[in-house]
């Protein structure tokens, strides 16, 4: 058995930014609390345990265990004052809420329910000297094989599904340089991989997320209620597609964090400054943002910059 194990979350940090990565997993400070990201991922755990309740619920019915869920993500929902401008906005969010979680077991919970294998199960596999693994929110026992599922308030940095290959190529040869898909797509990779290992090679799998809320809207009778619909992601052909360019990457970056490289490459730091800093909860202890930042704020100021300047000089 190796003695080196690398998670999807190091591997979707390392992707982004290897500085990133070793403020949250190699020296970690805390990151700013109100960030985006940190509260989206709060959100996610929050999500993915209520629907988990729900599908774990000794009740029949898709409203039973709608009503399971909703109830135990608006017990463990943080509330203050501060949180919404009014009431009404209050009201609409939780019938967002309601909406969301009723459309997924009235449409998919009732089936997963019945295929539930395993909550929160840790799948991984090893490759090249290194275990790779993953936690899941729900294992599933399908007609067709085993399918894993990871619930998502929305689907923020996963690929789009008209795209079905080159994603590995394209960010290696850095002719397009979408990170954040490529983190989603390792942990694809690490929990499909995980499930062929132990239900065998030819095992029928699949890796889902299941988002929430992209698609909500309100409609526009009498009641205006909102309504949602829930959007899926599968990765299983990616996976089949992606496999061979994954190891390449995997060998790459394997060593890397096992030897604790942790420098931004040169000929990455704008792309990473431009596309991924924003959103990185780490950013006001980042040495590497902050020297870019001020870099950026003490640029000579010249005349054409400033005509202000010049008249005074001429005065």
């Amino acid at each position: 058995m190796s003695s080196h194990r690398i998670s999807a979350d190091e591997l979707a940090n390392y992707v982004v930014c290897p500085t990133q990565y070793a403020l949250e997993h190699v020296r970690p400070i805390s990151p700013r609390a109100d960030h985006s990201t940190v509260s989206f991922n709060r959100r996610r755990e929050l999500l993915a345990d209520g629907l988990v309740a729900g599908l774990t619920a000794p009740v029949d019915s898709p409203d039973d265990r709608a009503s399971v869920a909703t109830d135990r993500i608006v017990s463990r929902w943080p509330e203050t004052v501060e949180s919404y401008l009014n009431d009404d906005q209050q009201q609409f969010d939780a019938d967002i809420l309601q909406a969301a979680v009723t459309d997924y077991f009235e449409r998919f919970g009732e089936a997963h329910a019945e295929g539930l294998v395993e909550t929160d199960p840790v799948l991984g596999s090893e490759f090249d000297g290194v275990r790779y693994e993953t936690e899941v929110d729900a294992l599933l026992e399908t007609e067709r094989g085993y399918q894993a599922i990871r619930f998502m308030p929305k689907l923020h940095g996963v690929h789009p599904s008209w795209k079905d290959d080159g994603l590995i190529e394209e960010y290696v040869s850095r002719t397009e340089f979408y990170p954040r898909q490529i983190g989603h797509l390792l942990r694809a990779w690490t929990a499909l991989r995980g499930l062929l290992s132990t239900h065998g090679m030819d095992a029928n799998v699949e890796f889902t997320y299941i988002s929430l809320f992209d698609d909500v809207g309100v409609s526009y009778g009498s009641d205006r209620a909102p309504n949602a619909s829930v959007t899926m992601r599968q990765f299983g052909s990616l996976f089949e597609a992606e496999r061979g360019d994954i190891r390449t990457l995997l060998r790459r970056l394997g060593p890397k964090l096992i030897d604790g490289e942790y420098a931004i490459p040169e000929a990455d730091r704008s792309r990473i400054v431009e596309q991924c800093c924003e959103f990185c909860p780490y950013q006001d202890g980042c040495p590497e943002y902050i020297r870019s930042d001020v870099a950026f704020g003490s640029r000579d100021r010249t005349a054409k910059e400033h005509p202000r300047a010049l008249a005074e000089d001429d005065r």
